[in-house]
């Protein structure tokens, strides 16, 4: 911009006279500052500095567009590959410890949807239990077993299925 605004005087040469030309792209939103946006007939820029203008103005344009591209590439692509493509990545490494080796235990438990309700002593299992592995409901009714609270069990009884 300081290149295309030189000699800073805000004067043109016209036919024997010195006309006001607006000498500052910068604050005229003028981008890039190359030396084809001068106003007709008010051109200011001698053939070098229009020369030196024109390499400084496209330099800046390719500079500009490089910087919206890598900020593009590094800030946004990252957030657009994680909506089209998996990005997860496991930390830690594999115990070597089979799951059927440890769901016998109390903190072991798989997610089953159950509903609680004041006035049923368990809560009542809202999906098919056929062949969920009884060890990993999380609690157990030493009396009636499980069929007695899956919801699934009794909405097929009611139905006849």
């Amino acid at each position: 911009y300081w290149w295309s605004g030189y000699p800073f005087d805000n004067l043109c040469e016209g036919q024997n006279t010195y006309n006001f030309c607006n000498q500052d792209f910068l604050r005229s939103g003028i981008f890039p500052p190359i030396p084809s946006f001068q106003p007709e007939g008010l051109e200011w820029m001698t053939e070098s500095q229009a020369t030196i203008t024109g390499l400084y103005a496209w330099t800046a344009v390719v500079m500009v567009g490089a910087g919206i591209f890598f900020a593009v590439k590094e800030n946004m692509l990252p957030y657009l590959e994680g909506v089209f493509r998996s990005t997860y990545e496991p930390d830690g490494a594999d115990q070597k410890i089979p799951f059927s080796s440890v769901k016998h235990l109390a903190e072991v438990m798989a997610y089953v949807p159950q509903l609680r309700l004041p006035g049923f002593s368990h809560p009542l299992l809202v999906c098919d239990i056929s062949r969920i592995d009884p060890d990993v409901i999380g609690w157990k009714d030493e009396d009636r077993g499980f069929l007695q609270h899956s919801l699934f069990h009794e909405a097929n009884q009611i139905l006849g299925s």
